[in-house]
């Protein structure tokens, strides 16, 4: 007997994509899904509190990120939700909660407008425009 014929196991992405999360032809199901199913770790809101306190408070600085660490250590999945949230603010309804830094940025980035590439496979730019 297979652990999927005694219960229902989602069928789950194992390679999280940047360039098709980021695409206006993603699938939004999906989107919202990768989105709830995100796990905020204490590294992960770390580095979230670093991004938000960054583009809050030195907005006019100009600052670059690098995203860096072993393959599958979770660059594109951390990447992919920030720049949702970034790109759609009604991701931040969907993120409530889980953040304590993502919800201190949301009243920030409604009224900021961002403009949003990709330079190299892990490395995303944010400018304000």
């Amino acid at each position: 007997m297979k652990i999927r014929e005694i219960i229902e196991v989602p069928k789950i992405d194992k390679i999280v994509r940047l360039t098709d999360n980021m695409s206006d032809q993603a699938d939004k199901k999906k989107l919202e899904d990768l989105l709830k199913g995100y796990v905020i770790t204490e590294s992960v809101e770390k580095n979230l509190s670093n991004f938000f306190y960054k583009i809050t408070n030195f907005k006019d600085k100009g600052h670059g990120f690098l995203i860096s660490g072993l393959p599958g250590c979770g660059k594109s999945h951390f990447m992919s939700v920030l720049g949702l949230l970034v790109k759609y603010n009604e991701t931040f309804n969907i993120m409530r909660g889980k953040s304590e830094s993502i919800d201190k940025a949301k009243p920030f980035l409604k009224k900021e407008k961002f403009l949003l590439y990709q330079l190299w496979q892990k490395r995303v730019d944010l400018r304000f425009h």
